[in-house]
């Protein structure tokens, strides 16, 4: 949403952050719904 929000539309470059995120992240969620459902359990 935040890349959409940059006006970010180009799959390459969508697809290199959530490669790095991912990397960073041991295995968090990277999608929305995952996010949502992780953030209520805290």
């Amino acid at each position: 949403m935040v890349l959409g929000a940059l006006g970010v539309e180009k799959p390459y470059v969508i697809n290199q952050f959530r490669r790095r995120i991912a990397d960073n992240h041991n295995g968090i969620p990277l999608c929305c719904r995952e996010l949502l459902n992780r953030r209520a359990k805290l």
